[in-house]
């Protein structure tokens, strides 16, 4: 029974990692990108024989996270040879990736954590009936208050909050897909996680509330949190928007009133066309477009920039145009 995590990066992806190694049967590998690859979905004879490339001719990670290739550096992964897995299918693959990690930890049941795997949750149980995957979300100001804390531009905190949560909400109804909101996580741990471990027949671990690292060498904490992801969970970065200076909220209320996905990928994939709309379904309160009416030249700059970095890498896939514009 695998476990795949994704969520916009902020989201709590990372605490909830931590969170489940803890657990005497579960390992939960670190950000690899293995599941967040558009093209081992749709062609996998073809996808299979670019597995190792890293240039511009490497697999590219789908939404607006930039990483091309595998990400195995972490030292789990020191035993794991690419070319001695078996690749038939990527059932396969992923399995023999993972096995050694979860052998070497002593544990039972596989694991990953990349943000971006939302994208991709209805291909991963296509293709791994038996996986289950769980979503992270957070109330969409303090996430993207938390992006931009990080040093991302506004338009593109509100850009990845909007797309991550967009696609990842098309498997909602799947059975195989739980949602977890940051906010009950931190709030309520015990309950959050005993919900959790009932709806996958396992047993409650009093030791995975405890402080520790899935890794002793690990980073747990990136520059703009306010918290280590390994020490005592707590709610401190909850309403973190409230905390942002009063411009920052300003502007994140503009970008998130005015940034829109495109009608071409809304018809495709059936998604929300904005914040407002996931707040909706994710039961989150929608501030409205706020005081600041200005002509949004500033989020047209930092939107150009966005398309010209993605241009230079080589990053349209998966999307033909770019998949963000202002209304």
């Amino acid at each position: 029974m695998p476990i795949i995590i994704g969520g916009c990066g902020g989201s709590g992806t990372s605490l909830l990692r931590q969170v489940l190694n803890r657990h005497s049967q579960i390992y939960i590998a670190p950000e690899t990108h293995v599941f967040a690859k558009n093209r081992i979905y749709r062609d996998w004879q073809a996808a299979k024989g670019q597995l190792t490339k890293r240039s511009i001719f490497g697999l590219r990670t789908s939404g607006m996270t930039m990483y091309t290739g595998f990400n195995l550096k972490h030292s789990d992964f020191k035993d794991v040879k690419l070319s001695d897995i078996q690749d038939d299918d990527f059932s396969s693959f992923a399995e023999g990736i993972f096995s050694q990690p979860m052998e070497d930890n002593a544990k039972q049941i596989w694991g990953e954590k990349t943000p971006n795997n939302a994208y991709h949750f209805l291909d991963i149980i296509e293709k791994i009936p038996k996986a289950t995957c769980i979503m992270l979300v957070r109330n969409p100001y303090d996430n993207i208050a938390s992006l931009v804390s990080r040093g991302y531009s506004i338009s593109y905190a509100v850009s990845r909050y909007l797309l991550s949560n967009a696609f990842g909400l098309r498997a909602k109804d799947s059975g195989q897909v739980k949602i977890i909101k940051y906010e009950d996580l931190v709030t309520d741990t015990q309950g959050t996680l005993e919900t959790l471990f009932r709806d996958l027949n396992l047993e409650f671990e009093a030791v995975m509330l405890e402080p520790s690292k899935a890794s002793p060498n690990e980073g747990t904490k990136m520059n703009g949190w306010t918290l280590d992801e390994s020490e005592k969970i707590n709610s401190s970065a909850v309403n973190r928007f409230d905390n942002s200076s009063e411009e920052t909220q300003a502007r994140i209320r503009r970008a998130i009133y005015k940034l829109r996905i495109i009608e071409e990928l809304i018809k495709k994939f059936n998604l929300s066309e904005n914040v407002k709309g996931i707040a909706k379904k994710l039961g989150y309160e929608y501030k409205g477009k706020g005081e600041l009416l200005d002509d949004c030249k500033w989020m047209s700059r930092e939107l150009t920039k966005i398309k010209l970095n993605r241009s230079i890498r080589g990053y349209s896939q998966p999307f033909n145009t770019f998949p963000i514009h202002i209304k």
